[in-house]
């Protein structure tokens, strides 16, 4: 398994996979139930179980291609150009598209409420539990997610070794060491004027200790610590 993150790793720092999604989602986002900052390591543990990060990749006996082998089916369904499918700009594009297109007209469309009158969206239990099924519907098409609902299939289990291997993908992608072996940078908040100040106090106050005002009574930590930033801002 190591030598398969190490070679993931490389294609995406040879093909700039991290920058191009970072780009597509400042423009294309994917449904809201992904959060926002969900959204980067789903696409890149996408990309490295489909192609290991690869977007010159092609299954000549299923016809997929491209960074997230998309199949023919989906596609045509997005309306992309064969002729695009091993651009990596366009195949993370259209697979956002494509996500959300199996969203909206297949998991949350109520023309397929085959269940109770809810459709899988509105059955699902979690945002977890959604994701499962975007998962299913994306390896293995959302009419086959559709008939797994149906027959009332659990989409973890169903779609198990798909499931675990975008999990470990997913981990994988999700710790800012690995984001930065690809040229990720990793913006780190600068603290406020005042957060400063409270920091510099630590130097200043012992919290172990009382003290004592000009009167000679006792005050707490607390209270000399506000009377310093009232002073200081």
């Amino acid at each position: 398994m190591e030598k398969e993150y190490q070679l993931i790793v490389k294609n995406c720092k040879k093909f700039g996979i991290y920058k191009k999604i970072v780009d597509e989602l400042k423009i294309n986002q994917l449904n809201s139930e992904i959060s926002e900052e969900k959204q980067i390591p789903f696409l890149l543990a996408i990309a490295s179980i489909e192609s290991k990060c690869n977007p010159k990749k092609k299954n000549s006996n299923t016809g997929a291609a491209g960074l997230m082998q998309l199949m023919p089916v989906a596609r045509k369904e997005i309306e992309m150009s064969s002729a695009n499918a091993f651009d990596a700009n366009t195949s993370i594009k259209m697979t956002i598209k494509y996500i959300n297109w199996t969203i909206s007209n297949y998991l949350n469309n109520s023309n397929f409420a085959i269940k109770n009158g809810k459709t899988i969206w509105e059955s699902a239990q979690s945002n977890d539990e959604k994701l499962a099924w975007i998962l299913l519907a994306f390896n293995k098409g959302p009419g086959n997610a559709r008939k797994a609902f149906k027959n009332g299939s659990n989409p973890i289990e169903y779609g198990k070794k798909y499931h675990t291997g975008f999990s470990l993908f997913y981990n994988f992608w999700n710790d800012t060491d690995h984001l930065k072996a690809i040229g990720a940078i990793i913006k780190i908040d600068e603290p406020s004027e005042t957060e400063k100040i409270e920091n510099n106090l630590e130097n200043i106050v012992d919290s172990k200790n009382f003290f004592l005002t000009n009167k000679g009574s006792l005050i707490s930590e607390n209270t000399l610590r506000n009377m310093i930033l009232r002073y200081l801002i």
